[in-house]
């Protein structure tokens, strides 16, 4: 589920990288924090670096859902490993 991932073990950034086959990332405002629950998603693609820091590290949750299919600008796109 989605999560923000622990601040004292991995301090201000977080990378995450795709490799064979992308993916699309759910991004959760948290509500505690000020935040209005708003979520957007998005497409990361086979061999990217995406970089979590400051608001998108601290205010929202990230996750992956399980799913066999992303939607991708409108086309259904099978998961590869």
């Amino acid at each position: 589920g989605g999560h923000v991932d622990t601040r004292t073990a991995f301090g201000d950034g977080l990378l995450i990288i795709t490799l064979g086959g992308g993916t699309v990332m759910e991004f959760r405002e948290v509500v505690d924090s000020g935040g209005t629950g708003r979520r957007k998603l998005v497409h990361l693609p086979p061999r990217s670096l995406a970089v979590l820091s400051g608001d998108a590290r601290y205010r929202f949750e990230h996750m992956i859902v399980s799913r066999m299919t992303d939607t991708v600008d409108g086309a259904i796109v099978p998961r590869r490993l």
